[in-house]
């Protein structure tokens, strides 16, 4: 069996899937299946962007994780 690696999303990727559920409506489960990521992922993407905008609202850096 092969093991999946840990996939790496962008800042604009993670931005644009926020919107999707917080602009356009979209629930975070249909959203996830769509986008191909797992709704809690999603959550978590959404609850530190809005995190991040209330902690300071000029901040647009993500957690980043880099490969090895």
């Amino acid at each position: 069996m092969i093991k999946k690696g840990r996939r790496f999303h962008t800042k604009e990727f993670k931005e644009k899937a926020v919107k999707l559920i917080k602009e356009q409506g979209y629930p975070v489960a249909e959203a996830a299946r769509n986008l191909g990521v797992s709704p809690s992922i999603l959550g978590r993407w959404k609850r530190e962007l809005e995190k991040m905008k209330v902690v300071n609202p000029t901040l647009a850096a993500w957690r980043t994780c880099k490969p090895n």
